[in-house]
């Protein structure tokens, strides 16, 4: 999420859209990482962490796919909200797996938890400038689908275990 976000109003920008286009971009992408948040105790009736964490990746998997195929504004409009959904989706649903946990460990998982998400936050938006300046927009999204298709095959190596 981080990665996408933060390069879009830089591709945005690279695509001639003015600044208040890509500001309408974001604060849309930002409604849609917290608005949610307050539907998610009706989501959680229905849905296991597990699969509300599937359902954000299926959101990042079509924010992708949009993004990939359309540099229009309203594909990136699309992509950033179905992004920010997504990441609504895929943290909490972790957030609400982390609590279900009853170890003398959790606290340390949470904390492991953490660190690994603010690591990759550092990553990748440290990586976003280079990704653009020799990629663009286009392979910044492939790697980005490369990475949904990797966490999948983990999430799904680890349900077997």
């Amino acid at each position: 999420m981080t990665l996408i976000m933060n390069a879009a109003p830089l591709a945005m920008s690279e695509y001639k859209f003015s600044y208040d286009e890509a500001k309408s971009v974001l604060v849309w992408h930002f409604i849609a990482m917290y608005a949610p948040s307050l539907f998610l105790a009706f989501f959680m009736k229905n849905l296991s962490p597990f699969r509300l964490i599937l359902l954000g990746i299926l959101f990042y998997l079509i924010a992708v796919l949009v993004a990939l195929f359309s540099v229009s504004f309203w594909g990136f409009w699309v992509s950033l909200v179905l992004v920010g959904i997504g990441w609504a989706f895929s943290f909490n649903g972790g957030t609400f797996m982390l609590n279900a946990i009853n170890s003398e460990y959790k606290l340390r998982l949470q904390g492991l938890n953490a660190i690994s998400i603010f690591g990759a936050n550092l990553l990748a938006s440290s990586s976003v400038g280079f990704v653009l300046a020799n990629g663009g927009w286009k392979v910044l999204n492939l790697i980005s689908f490369r990475f949904i298709v990797i966490f999948l095959s983990i999430i799904f190596g680890l349900k077997k275990i």
